[in-house]
């Protein structure tokens, strides 16, 4: 059965879900970092998320099961976040997608702008506003 072309390409619903503020780089801090705690996640973005925002972007992405949210067992309020077996797939994918455009024959103003951008999230911004 032929699938309908008006609901366009998947890729698209992806690419906007990753380019939505903080997303990606919570994805990518969870992959270099490990699991962490909320306030530690928001040191190491780049930039100034807001705790509210960043909230936000974690209880999305526990939603759909790329990062998972832990309690520690100290009996204290702490709450550990990691990324999931999908979440690791996903870093994986966005870092081999920037490596790709890093190696890519793409003119030169185009893989000079996507390797100048601070970090995976506006890459994606990026390209997704093509």
């Amino acid at each position: 059965m032929a699938r309908s072309m008006a609901a366009g390409c998947p890729l698209d619903r992806v690419l906007g879900f990753l380019a939505r503020s903080w997303t990606a780089d919570v994805i990518h801090a969870l992959g270099a970092g490990g699991p962490l705690h909320f306030s530690a996640l928001r040191r190491v973005l780049p930039g100034r998320a807001s705790a509210r925002m960043l909230s936000v972007r974690v209880k999305d992405l526990h939603a759909i099961g790329l990062i998972s949210r832990t309690q520690a067992s100290t009996g204290r309020r702490e709450v550990f976040y990691a990324l999931t077996e999908d979440g690791v797939a996903i870093d994986i994918a966005i870092r081999r997608f920037a490596l790709a455009l890093d190696a890519s024959p793409l003119p030169a103003a185009l893989a000079a702008r996507a390797r100048a951008e601070e970090s995976p999230a506006m890459a994606l911004r990026s390209l997704a506003s093509r």
